[in-house]
């Protein structure tokens, strides 16, 4: 049932089939399953900030508002903005990346003002992983730790955590970064609870209640911060 763009012409469609649940298949369909959802009535997330399920830097905003720690960040098209931001946070590596693509997908760590201009120059040319043009980038500070990602099943707003596992990367040499492989983590290990506790509260932030997550969380010196989460 292919949509293009009638919301109100897909909702009934699906309520004349019986539908009770809408689950997106991929991150491209997290938006219109949440407005699909929420017009159908079924058990869905909430809508107050539903961009934020999506959006990197909404996501950010969000957990920030809820009193947790996010790395900061700026969502402009104008690399003059991005400049005088990265040279507020006084700090390098910054990460340049698209607004709602996936995986490392034009995500580039830049080292000075001349990388940053070329790697906005790259991401604004181009398109996401979804066909979607690139008309912002998000720049964000570079959190130092070790990555991990908390997979989660929720319904009606309780969290069932499935794993936790530790990404190990790879420099590429230009700026980027690839995934080499991944480890499981046991529950006992010491990095496990507080992990975990920081990822359901971030899952909270952004009213995921009827779905699967995949949480990225990095672990710095003064704990958990959100990198991204994907549903």
């Amino acid at each position: 049932m292919p949509y293009q763009g009638d919301l109100a012409a897909v909702v009934a469609r699906l309520r004349d089939l019986g539908v009770g649940f809408v689950v997106a298949g991929s991150e491209s369909g997290v938006l219109l399953a949440d407005a699909l959802s929420a017009a159908l009535g079924t058990p869905g997330n909430g809508m107050r900030r539903p961009r934020a399920r999506r959006d990197r830097f909404e996501m950010a905003e969000a957990v920030r508002a809820a009193g947790l720690p996010a790395a900061r960040g700026i969502a402009t098209a104008s690399v003059d903005e991005l400049l005088d931001w990265a040279a507020d946070l006084g700090e390098w590596p910054v990460v340049l990346k698209p607004l709602v693509s996936a995986g490392t997908d034009n995500v580039v760590f830049c080292e000075s003002s001349g990388q940053l201009r070329e790697a906005h120059a790259r991401i604004m040319g181009s398109v996401d992983r979804y066909g979607r043009r690139n008309d912002a980038v998000l720049g964000q500070q570079f959190l130092h730790g070790d990555e991990y990602f908390v997979n989660t099943v929720s319904r009606d707003g309780v969290h069932h955590v499935v794993e936790v596992w530790r990404y190990h990367k790879r420099q590429l040499g230009d700026g980027r970064t690839m995934y080499d492989h991944e480890e499981p983590v046991p529950p006992a290990d010491p990095v496990v609870a507080p992990l975990v506790a920081y990822t359901l509260a971030v899952l909270d932030a952004l009213e995921v209640r009827n779905s699967a997550a995949h949480t990225e969380v990095m672990v710095t010196k003064e704990g958990p911060g959100a990198r991204r989460v994907r549903r």
